[in-house]
């Protein structure tokens, strides 16, 4: 159990009320607190005396949200799905940057199934169509002669497949939005950029002349800082079950180990994977070593 000796009680949390989203409000406000269950009560606890009225502002205002969610005999209007839809509304709006990159991921899946003319544009390398088999991949250095420098970032949002779409989707939602609530949008965007860019160059190093795409180099990068940050500086917002730590590297091995190849057409991008995972990996380790003793624990 935490000692909470030194916390400063702000007030009791409703049983109703979501705590998940009480504690992504709190986050935002870069507030330090816990929410402590004591005798069946749940606490609103503070560090800082200072952080008491702007914490006691933020439980008044979901306070008031729960109330709505009321009819006049006080039973709730809404089913348990409904409340989580409203939930899931809520953090898609407090996260604009994971939503542009889902929908530029969709669109990267629409482009490819219905325009494939288009998609030289979008690739690492540009390439032509021989015949309905061939096609020629003309070297990187030719596009960037070009100034076409958005070959850099555009394979990310590729995809070949509604299984591929559909898994990066969910793994980019699942770990950016508990990123980008964390660190705000502004370094999310840094973050995935970074890491985005870097698993394309790798995978174009490890694997010229190939035709690449998807946001699983994001995906496993995401992981990464998820993962080394939170080892390093334990944040409730970066809190994942460790299984699905262990399912996604064992993933990683299994495609790695060319497994998938024998039931994928094209294969899958290991060198994007794995470059994406290191470089997520060392910049979560550096901000967590940042912000190591001030975070939530």
């Amino acid at each position: 159990m935490n000692d909470l000796t030194h916390w400063i009680t702000v007030a009791s949390v409703p049983a109703e009320l979501n705590a998940e989203l009480l504690a992504m409000e709190l986050d935002r406000y870069r507030i330090e607190y816990q929410i402590a269950q004591q005798n069946d009560v749940r606490l609103l606890l503070v560090s800082q005396q200072e952080a008491v009225p702007t914490a006691a502002a933020v439980l008044q205002q979901y306070q008031q949200m729960a109330l709505q969610q009321q009819d006049p005999e006080g039973q709730v209007k809404r089913s348990g799905s409904q409340n989580s839809d409203a939930s899931l509304l809520q953090q898609a709006q407090q996260t604009p940057v994971v939503i542009i990159t889902l929908v530029l991921g969709l669109l990267g899946a629409v482009l490819v199934s219905f325009l494939p003319e288009q998609l030289h544009w979008f690739t690492f390398q540009d390439f032509e169509s021989v015949d309905e088999t061939h096609i020629r991949i003309f070297p990187v250095e030719l596009a960037f002669e070009r100034s076409e420098y958005w070959r850099l970032l555009t394979p990310a949002f590729l995809h070949f497949g509604l299984l591929h779409i559909v898994f990066n989707g969910l793994w980019t939602w699942e770990f950016g939005r508990r990123i980008e609530l964390l660190v705000g949008k502004s370094n999310f965007i840094l973050i995935a950029l970074g890491i985005a860019i870097a698993a394309n160059v790798g995978q174009y190093w490890w694997e010229p002349n190939q035709i690449f795409g998807g946001l699983s180099g994001l995906v496993y990068g995401l992981l990464g800082y998820v993962w080394v940050r939170n080892m390093i500086a334990p944040h409730s917002l970066l809190r994942v079950p460790p299984g699905i730590i262990g399912l996604m590297l064992a993933w990683l091995v299994i495609c790695a180990l060319g497994i998938v190849d024998l039931f994928l057409d094209g294969g899958v991008a290991n060198s994007a994977h794995v470059v994406g995972l290191l470089t997520g990996m060392l910049f979560g380790g550096v901000a967590g070593l940042g912000n190591k003793g001030r975070e939530n624990v």
